[in-house]
């Protein structure tokens, strides 16, 4: 066993000091809140993923299930949104047993160090270990992918089963059944951590690998049979994850996603000046040469896959059942790090050991190295001449520059002295037989440099948040008195709805938003990631707003004067924010005795959102009633108190003296049932976005569930897929596929 791992030690050894300096020193000082300019590129973590990561492991070690996330939206499912990662296990532990930033740090640590251990682990698996293991693994571990995943950690949860993926197809190949199981387990695992889409397209980047290993005679197994076997397990890990994907997959149905990827397919990425920057400098030249040795062949392959893709084959992939929900191609640009960073491990092998390549392509490739390392020297005195003298206040920052700490002088100083020093060992390597140990020094010095200057064009997500507590409740005081939803467009772009446990009419989650709820932001004119929106339209929507039980919203100070024309209190006014209270919210329900109805869903959200609109005289109703109901009445609405109520279930105990319709305010979304004194109930759609179900006179118990037949099957599929998988891998363990 130690002869085996001995290989590693070094490279590991080697990285780990790297992910310790880049944790202790480099990363920490970057992190902090700058206001809105760094709230600019960290909206992502501080809105969707610390508080909703959260919300979900608590919910779990609860003992609940998190199917539905009521603080957002009128409601909107939590277990559909796949980027919350509900069934992620390293997610549910952490953040279910400790604090939401404590955790996040343990998850990044834990991430890094699990990506650069399986990626180590690959590479001996191709026969690369020590200094060349060590310069692969940084190459793939330091790309701005996975620098840039401090506010995005869903990404780097992708990007560690990667090298696992690999392995284990290759075990496939050779007929493991173990390894089959064990393959549709990580695919599985993967496609619970928050992008299916890495799993997709990983999974034909396994099918171009099949067919260039048998090409170059490292798979004895036509591609025609192991192609097939590798996407049985792969559909064996996606019956696995059923439970992610059937909720998933509906929602996508509901927010109508294929019509906002075939909008965002024009999606374009334009590099800055430090583009070139997204490796760790000066080991690119490993990775040129690594694309022409053969022990890179099929890292050639995968780059190339991944470019052709990129550039305009990815639009091929919307015909595929699953890729047109995918509204960017830059996962292919990510994916690419990976062959990257194998051919630059390859590159190295060929360079710094002697007999991989003949005595005369070997000085070749060590004079490239070192002339990259000279311009790696130059570059970086360039940087050096281009910083200024004092770094600029954060204020003076324009906020299209996302990343305030690009480079800096003790990163340019590294950047140079690693420089040279990688290219006067390459000269001296040349000259005499040089063992691979005496690179180890001008290795460090660059990644040491690269992570200096981190995040050189990645964005620097600030953990420090500007307080505890979010900025309606420090306007309010007492937040738990508060009883309906609020609007506050500057809570929205930290989270705090969630955090602080306050329903809102708004929320961030844009990507997978059901239809209708996407038609009235629009309307509303409301941007998340700028905390933009209209306000004259919101108190144009006065009406809506009392459907919507908005009590509170927090707007710019100047704003008084609209509020209060349109009948809001001043609640409490601070320097540049003021608190309005709604009087006239209509509450969590309420019973209408008028029904109206429109022609088409255009005019319905058209009156909804116009003046005219009264929730408390009539409700809007689009599809036929058993009863009778006036279009307008006098007689106000009712409101009605819940008497049980939890995530997934409401009920109330009313008691009509003529017939009329029960009004939630919460969401209209399938999955929710409803009973009447114990018999179902047909719900309607209610003013565009509610549910209501009508009521005869007298008293009666109504109940609303919210039970998803997406969730049912799928945690039944699920079921069924991790037996097998579990079955696979423990009688499979000696048997193979194709001696079977």
């Amino acid at each position: 066993m130690l002869k085996k791992a001995a290989p590693l030690a070094l490279p590991a050894l080697l990285v780990g000091l790297c992910v310790a300096l880049y944790f202790a020193g480099f990363i920490r000082p970057a992190l902090q809140d700058q206001g809105r300019s760094s709230l600019m590129s960290s909206i992502d973590f501080h809105s969707y993923f610390l508080p909703r990561f959260e919300f979900g492991s608590k919910e779990m070690f609860a003992g609940r299930l998190p199917l539905w996330n009521r603080f957002e939206f009128g409601g909107i499912p939590l277990l559909a949104t796949g980027q919350g990662a509900v069934f992620y296990l390293p997610k549910i532990l952490l953040y279910g047993l400790l604090r939401p930033v404590d955790a996040h740090w343990v998850f990044l640590v834990v991430h890094h160090l699990a990506l650069a251990a399986g990626f180590l682990l690959f590479l001996k698996d191709r026969d690369i270990s020590g200094v060349s293991a060590f310069v692969g693994t940084s190459l793939f571990l330091f790309a701005i992918p996975i620098l840039d995943s401090n506010y995005h950690p869903v990404r780097i949860a992708n990007f560690v089963w990667m090298a696992p993926m690999y392995m284990l197809a290759e075990r496939v190949a050779r007929g493991s059944i173990a390894a089959f199981g064990g393959l549709a387990l990580v695919v599985a695992i993967q496609l619970t951590a928050g992008y299916p889409e890495f799993p997709m397209d990983i999974g034909a980047l396994l099918a171009v690998h099949a067919v260039a290993s048998q090409v170059t005679g490292r798979w004895s197994r036509p591609p025609w049979q192991t192609v097939p076997v590798l996407g049985a397990a792969f559909a064996l890990g996606a019956l696995a994850a059923a439970a992610q994907l059937l909720p998933l997959s509906e929602l996508g149905r509901i927010a109508a996603r294929e019509v906002l990827a075939e909008a965002g397919r024009n999606f374009h990425i334009t590099g800055g000046p430090r583009t070139p920057f997204l490796v760790v400098p000066g080991f690119i030249a490993f990775s040129v040469i690594g694309l022409l040795v053969p022990k890179g062949r099929l890292a050639a392959a995968g780059f190339v896959t991944c470019a052709i893709i990129f550039s305009g084959g990815w639009r091929l992939f919307k015909l595929v059942p699953g890729f047109g929900l995918i509204r960017f191609p830059l996962t292919w640009v990510f994916l690419a790090f990976f062959y990257v960073a194998w051919a630059g491990a390859a590159g190295c092998d060929a360079v710094v050991e002697r007999g991989v390549l003949s005595d005369r392509k070997r000085t070749i490739a060590a004079w490239f190295v070192a002339l990259a390392g000279a311009a790696v020297a130059v570059a970086w005195a360039i940087e050096w001449r281009s910083l200024p003298a004092e770094p600029p206040p954060p204020d003076s920052i324009p906020v299209h520059m996302w990343s305030a700490n690009v480079g800096s002088r003790l990163a340019a100083c590294l950047g140079i002295l690693g420089g040279l020093a990688i290219a006067a060992t390459a000269i001296a390597s040349i000259r005499r037989d040089t063992k691979a140990v005496v690179w180890i020094p001008s290795l460090l010095v660059l990644v040491f440099a690269h992570l200096a200057g981190v995040p050189h064009g990645a964005t620097p997500a600030p953990f420090n948040r500007p307080h505890r507590d979010g900025f309606l409740a420090r306007l309010h005081g007492d937040p738990a008195q508060i009883k309906g939803r609020v609007l506050s467009t500057d809570d929205i772009l930290y989270g705090y709805e969630v955090t602080d446990r306050l329903p809102s009419m708004l929320g961030v989650e844009l990507s997978f938003l059901p239809w209708r709820y996407r038609r009235i932001i629009q309307r509303l004119g409301f941007v998340t990631v700028y905390g933009v929106i209209d306000w004259e339209k919101v108190v144009g929507a006065s009406g809506f707003l009392d459907a919507m039980d908005v009590e509170y919203v927090a707007a710019p100070r100047f704003l008084i004067p609209l509020f209060e024309s349109s009948g809001f209190n001043v609640d409490r006014a601070g320097k540049t924010l003021a608190l309005f209270r709604n009087a006239h919210h209509s509450g969590r329900a309420w019973i209408n005795y008028a029904v109206r109805r429109l022609p088409s869903e255009d005019k319905t959200l058209d009156y909804v959102l116009g003046p005219k609109f009264d929730p408390h005289r009539e409700v809007i109703l689009e599809g036929p009633t058993r009863g009778q109901y006036p279009e307008r009445t006098d007689h106000p609405a009712e409101p009605v108190a819940a008497t049980l109520s939890s995530d997934g279930s409401t009920e109330f105990t009313v008691d009509l003296k003529r017939r009329g319709v029960l009004v939630v305010s919460e969401s209209d979304y399938p999955g929710r049932v409803a009973t009447i004194d114990g018999k179902p109930a047909e719900i309607h759609r209610a003013n565009y976005v509610l549910y209501a179900v009508e009521l005869p006179r007298g008293s009666h118990r109504v109940r609303f569930e919210y039970r998803p037949s997406s969730v049912r099957w799928g945690l039944a599929l699920s079921a069924v897929g991790l037996g097998a998988v579990a079955a696979l891998v423990y009688f499979g363990r000696r048997r193979l596929f194709w001696t079977c």
